[in-house]
């Protein structure tokens, strides 16, 4: 089977991927983590670490040629999970493999706002923590050890209202895309992640 995760920031596809990863015994493959490893001798390398390290978008036909790569790793053989494909439908044009299932998390901006401000990161060992959701024992300071909470820069107001936008806006015609095809199953991201998981078992009717 194969899985395409669609949806906008702190919708929590990546939960969702590593929760179904384990139910199914299927490799989740994030696009993010397949072109940070990239080989160095790959003639277009520089090219690719330079976006990744200013935060833009990699080149679309670099990823899928990566991705085409990955997905013919033993692992994919009974299929697989893809989170961070689809934002556009040039995407497609270079990497369409067929999916199975495209699982569309629906979250909405106000709600992606209030997710990611509220994300604090321990600036000594990295722990992620939300101070609404999963807040410390002990406020704004790290359960693990000891270390002072930090808000990152790139969890502003405004800095969730670009990505948001330059993630989501045009996918709406790739879901339109997919949904033709009788494919989509639309999930409610708004609830908990326990519940949004619940919804996608339910959905996949596992």
């Amino acid at each position: 089977m194969k899985i395409l995760l669609m949806g906008p920031p702190a919708s929590g596809k990546g939960t969702v991927g590593q929760k179904l990863s384990d139910r199914l015994k299927l490799p989740l493959i994030q696009v993010g983590q397949v072109c940070r490893n990239i080989p160095e001798n790959h003639p277009r390398y520089d090219e690719v670490k330079a976006e990744m390290d200013s935060g833009g978008l990699v080149p679309q036909d670099i990823v899928a040629e990566l991705l085409e790569k990955r997905v013919k790793e033993p692992d994919c053989s009974n299929g697989y999970i893809l989170d961070g494909w689809g934002r556009t439908m040039i995407d497609l044009h270079y990497f369409n493999p067929g999916f199975d299932q495209v699982l569309v998390l629906n979250l909405s901006l106000e709600s992606a706002i209030k997710r990611i401000t509220s994300r604090r990161v321990c600036s000594n060992c990295g722990e992620v923590y939300n101070i609404v959701y999963i807040p410390p024992k002990v406020e704004g300071i790290c359960d693990v050890c000891g270390g002072s909470l930090i808000q990152r820069d790139d969890d502003s107001k405004e800095v969730v209202e670009r990505r948001y936008k330059l993630q989501w806006e045009d996918a709406v015609n790739v879901v339109t895309y997919f949904r033709d095809k009788g494919i989509v199953l639309d999930i409610d991201a708004e609830v908990s992640p326990d519940e949004v998981f619940s919804s996608v078992l339910s959905a996949l009717k596992l």
